[in-house]
């Protein structure tokens, strides 16, 4: 008994096209991964760039911390 597949489901031979790959941007300088104390975050590490002060800002939601603290 053949089975029979209907021909949304059947493979027909073609491939997809593949994606252009995405455009690498080079981070500010001075840039860290650091960890964000924020909800929005999720507490995951995320990059921070620096202050003037020697705090750092999140680039993700922009809460800053105070220097010294992480």
């Amino acid at each position: 008994m053949k089975l029979h597949i209907p021909s949304v489901i059947r493979p027909r031979g073609r491939h997809r096209a593949t994606p252009a790959p995405a455009a690498f941007v080079d981070p500010q300088p001075g840039t860290r991964w650091l960890r964000c104390d924020t909800t929005t975050c999720a507490h995951l590490t995320r990059p921070h760039t620096p202050e003037p002060d020697g705090a750092w800002t999140c680039t993700s939601c922009g809460t800053t911390t105070p220097a010294g603290t992480q």
